[in-house]
């Protein structure tokens, strides 16, 4: 069997790009108390600072901790409810980082100028929340690390009265935990794509018939309302059409199982090239039943396909002495176009009943059913 694509691999950009899409989206329940938590922390630590330091430092501290980190957590813990695209996110929580980073440094620097020696732990404790909580990749964490290191530097060499080694010690811890922070985001990004490659394996296996390895129900009709979203938006048909496999009962029978798992098998490879563009989709829906949803084609098109299907499994010669359709195994199918925003189970009904028109005729055909319920029967297929 070929490979099957995935309709938002081709839809949704790159692997990454659904890999940082799914991630952010798994993470807004969950950062929702953590935003919380932080934002109740600097409000905290404000009180913290009114309380223990000078008003002159504790209004330097209002201004650097409410300005830099307690509004940039307030608009994430309101941006959490807010449906914004990937790159959007990734920006904002970029900005929020370095905002964070500016307003602890601010407060060293506010009170250094002021000649009071304010502790810098607080840069610490931001730094590691950069890698456990900003849900930034590494390629994000290790520049804004970075540049949160030096901006501790540049504080400490121009407002510090402390000693060189003191100095030099305390970047050294800066960047220390810097390193901290990047091993942390790698590590949690790692367990995130392990666990988004987990969901994904049992969403294919959930989805996937095993036989054949098309789709199943279950994956036909979530892969129909992409497709169908789509031609609402484009304003474009669609198409769909059943495909029965005639008197597959009594091949069973008489050929056994094997023989007629072996034929399903073929009739899916013939199946499914007819069903190689973005929003296109193949399933078996059950049995031997099976379906193909093909995207902006008109009617004229989704019969010629419909022929083309009916001599091609003809074709493939697999002999059925018990049919009353001919000396070979063949199939019936019932076509219908869809008009955009059509649910499927409407858009089925009307094919399952141009597909029984189909065997009501003799079988090995096509018939064409529209919403109107005007039908076309198709030509039985050579032998």
């Amino acid at each position: 069997m070929t490979e099957k694509t995935d309709v938002t691999e081709q839809t949704s950009g790159s692997r990454e790009e659904r890999f940082q899409h799914w991630y952010l989206g798994s993470l807004g329940p969950h950062l929702r108390p953590v935003l919380a938590i932080a934002l109740l922390a600097s409000v905290l630590a404000m009180f913290v600072h009114a309380l223990l330091f000078p008003a002159e430092i504790w209004l330097g501290s209002l201004f650097f901790i409410g300005g830099f980190i307690s509004v940039p957590l307030l608009l994430a813990l309101v941006g959490t409810q807010v449906q914004i695209s990937r790159q959007h996110v990734t920006n904002f929580s970029t900005a929020i980082c370095l905002s964070a980073l500016f307003g602890v440094n601010g407060v060293l620097a506010w009170s250094y100028s002021h000649a009071y020696d304010m502790p810098y732990e607080g840069v610490l404790a931001i730094t590691v929340c950069i890698g456990m909580f900003s849900t930034l990749p590494l390629r994000r964490v290790l520049p804004i690390t970075i540049f949160g290191s030096l901006m501790f530097a540049g504080v400490k060499v121009q407002y510090s009265m402390d000693p060189a080694l003191i100095i030099l010690v305390q970047v050294f811890f800066v960047l220390f935990f810097s390193a901290i922070s990047c091993l942390i985001a790698y590590l949690v990004q790692q367990f995130f794509r392990s666990e988004y490659r987990r969901q994904q394996a049992l969403r294919q296996l959930s989805e996937t018939d095993p036989l054949t390895d098309l789709l199943n129900r279950r994956g036909f009709e979530t892969r129909y309302g992409l497709a169908n979203r789509s031609a609402l938006r484009n304003g474009k048909m669609l198409g769909l059409i059943l495909v029965d496999v005639d008197h597959f009962k009594a091949f069973n029978d008489n050929y056994g199982h094997d023989a007629g798992d072996n034929a399903l098998v073929a009739i899916a490879e013939v199946l499914e090239q007819y069903a190689r563009r973005p929003f296109d989709a193949c399933a078996r829906l059950g049995g031997e039943e099976f379906c193909l949803l093909l995207h902006d084609l008109d009617m004229k098109a989704l019969q010629n396909i419909g022929q083309a299907v009916c001599h091609a499994v003809a074709h493939l010669k697999i002999p059925h002495a018990h049919s009353s359709a001919g000396r070979v195994l063949t199939v019936s199918m019932g076509i219908t176009g869809i008009s955009p925003g059509t649910p499927f189970q409407s858009a089925y009904r009307t094919a399952d009943r141009a597909l029984y028109e189909a065997k009501d005729k003799g079988r090995n055909r096509w018939v064409w059913l529209s919403n109107d319920s005007k039908s076309g029967a198709g030509v039985k297929a050579a032998q």
